[in-house]
């Protein structure tokens, strides 16, 4: 099993390489599609699973509810992504990229989820 620094570096190698073969890179798994006309170049299957798992453990470390870490951006890891997107004052287009990556592995200081509005409720058994 792969410890956080290892993931982290393999995350970072991933960035590395992607910025040598594309301007703007995104896993396009499971659901999701980039805008049309962006650019957007699809990562071999471990490769994007690797960097989808890095992006969902990292969102879900700062508190957004990504789903399980399986390395599919559905509807849980987008709508996490453009929470993030927006709390970080990034673009939000919900999109799994080396800038979000680079933004969740390097910026400090960190962004966090902000706390639910939502009552806790709690069931008491008596």
């Amino acid at each position: 099993m792969l410890t956080t620094l290892d993931q982290k570096i393999l995350a970072v190698v991933a960035i590395i390489l992607l910025g040598l073969f594309a301007d703007r890179t995104a896993f396009a798994g499971g659901n999701s599609l980039p805008p049309p006309g962006s650019r957007v170049q699809v990562m071999p299957p471990q490769m994007g699973l690797a960097y989808a798992r890095t992006i969902q453990k990292e969102l879900d470390d700062r508190g957004y509810d990504v789903g399980p870490a399986d390395g599919v951006i559905g509807p849980r890891t987008r709508r996490a992504i453009e929470a993030y997107q927006r709390d970080a004052g990034l673009p939000v287009d919900g999109l799994a990229t080396d800038t979000l990556l680079d933004h969740l592995l390097f910026a400090r200081p960190r962004v966090r989820a902000r706390p639910s509005s939502r009552p806790v409720v709690t069931s008491l058994t008596i």
